[in-house]
């Protein structure tokens, strides 16, 4: 892995959690946003991460089944040093766009529960971990919201006193008003999200089937390929056939004109040869005869 890291260029980073629990860039591109990383655990100065170092050269092969004390709750729990260590990291994504989502992914590996609140306990001051979805934007309005709210509650605090009871009453008035309208619009955002988000699975479930038509016309276009190329395979392979077909019947009728051709010129001559041999014993019996005579 270090040679790997070495060819690439890239600087390893060690994972240790330290008090200022600063984030660790990861990828950063303008226009686009940066990825962080903040190390949630090991402590670096914790002693089960001292321990996991002493007993690092001692026995390589048992070094996950040793096991260190821990207090939880005034309660002394015995878990597997390994664990104790286990590197435990949130992934920060901020986008350029300050409407997108930022997305926080926690990887706790094989960390204790305690362990990963103590860590995000560190990162308490983040704002985008205080709400349950935001982005950029959101982030902005609320800590504005929130400032001038303070300022508010600070200015009633010192015209308490001073201001008439009808006064109080329109400014609480005002106050709900406002709050109504920021609930209103916070409802509105809502719908709208859910809206654009109806939309985008309407898209994608319209491009699936629409791949899904595509895709079946396709194979239909193939299989109409496939059967036509076996039937004009079929076709001639039986015009093959019965063009040997033919081949052979004339061959096998011509054979037999041969056979019976030849079978009439050997009669023939048979023929011939008995006539003659008929005409020679005949001309030797009359020479005989004629020998006897005289």
């Amino acid at each position: 892995m270090i040679e790997n890291l070495r060819i690439l260029n890239l600087k390893p980073q060690i994972c240790f959690r330290d008090n200022i629990c600063d984030p660790i860039n990861l990828y950063h591109k303008v226009g686009h946003g940066k990825l962080d990383m903040y190390v949630l655990n090991p402590s670096k100065e914790s002693r089960e991460v001292k321990e996991f170092l002493n007993r690092w050269g001692d026995d390589m092969g048992h070094l996950g089944k040793f096991k260190s004390g821990i207090n939880v709750d005034g309660k002394e729990l015995w878990l597997p040093i390994a664990n104790l260590v286990s590197i435990c990291a949130l992934l920060i994504w901020q986008p350029s766009n300050p409407n997108d989502t930022i997305t926080r992914l926690l990887f706790p590996g094989s960390t204790p529960q305690n362990k990963i609140f103590k860590g995000l306990e560190k990162l308490r001051k983040l704002e985008c971990l205080k709400y349950p979805a935001c982005s950029p934007s959101t982030l902005k309005e609320n800590k504005t919201n929130s400032r001038s709210e303070k300022k508010k509650r600070m200015q009633k605090n010192d015209t308490k006193n001073t201001q008439p009871d009808n006064s109080i009453l329109e400014k609480k008035e005002k106050l709900a008003k406002r709050r109504q309208e920021k609930l209103k619009k916070k409802k509105r955002r809502g719908k709208d999200r859910k809206k654009k988000e109806r939309g985008k699975e309407k898209r994608r479930q319209e491009k699936e089937e629409q791949e899904k038509v595509e895709k079946e016309k396709k194979d239909k276009e193939r299989l109409e390929k496939i059967e036509k190329k076996k039937r004009a395979d079929k076709e001639k392979r039986d015009k093959e056939r019965q063009e040997r077909k033919e081949k052979e019947a004339a061959a096998k009728q011509e054979k037999e004109e041969k056979l019976k051709k030849e079978a009439s010129l050997r009669k023939e001559k048979e023929e011939k040869e008995a006539a003659l041999k008929k005409d020679k014993e005949d001309k030797e019996a009359a020479m005989k005869k004629e020998r006897r005579q005289t």
